[in-house]
């Protein structure tokens, strides 16, 4: 794993390095390292500038995560650095919130990972109050009958909605 960390990705051929992570992310032997396993390969893939499986690998290694909170905390600003870096701020929120809430406070970069997180939830705020507003004034300019019609779809959505989830508590 440090050795994969330190390759440099203009100079070498990762393709066996990432096979050989793989399959120790498929040894259950290697499962308390799970978490590390994949955010290195999603460092690598990151390098590289394959930004999708990045993504994918740092949310693999949110989920393998157990007891390494500074791990997980790692792979979740990752997670927030990507949709920040390609402007999806609502979900770039969200990493942030879970860094911060699973960072140790003395991390040497939390205040201003504490900062960025405060900036997003402003803007998230905003953008999701403009999302609102556009979409009320989309149903206000409806006419009656399209207004009626598209609430009337609201509340069947909605029932059908609460009777999966009786079905869901029932099973």
């Amino acid at each position: 794993i440090h050795i994969a960390r330190l390759l440099d990705v203009k100079r070498t051929n990762t393709e066996k390095t990432k096979k050989d992570l793989l399959k120790m992310a498929k040894e259950f032997k290697n499962s308390e390292y799970y978490d590390v396993i994949y955010y290195t390969l999603g460092e690598i893939e990151e390098k590289e500038k394959h930004i999708d499986k990045a993504e994918y690998y740092y949310k693999r290694s949110v989920q393998t995560s157990q007891a390494n909170r500074s791990q997980k905390a790692s792979s979740f600003l990752k997670l927030g650095e990507i949709s920040f870096d390609q402007a999806r701020y609502v979900p770039a929120e969200a990493y942030y919130d879970s860094a911060v809430s699973t960072l140790p406070k003395d991390h040497p970069d939390y205040d201003k990972i504490l900062a960025r997180k405060k900036t997003l939830s402003t803007l998230v705020g905003h953008i999701k109050t403009i999302q609102n507003e556009d979409s009320l004034q989309r149903i206000a300019q409806m006419s009656e009958a399209e207004r009626n019609r598209f609430i009337d779809n609201l509340i069947a959505a909605k029932e059908r909605e609460a009777l999966k989830k009786q079905k869901e508590l029932e099973d």
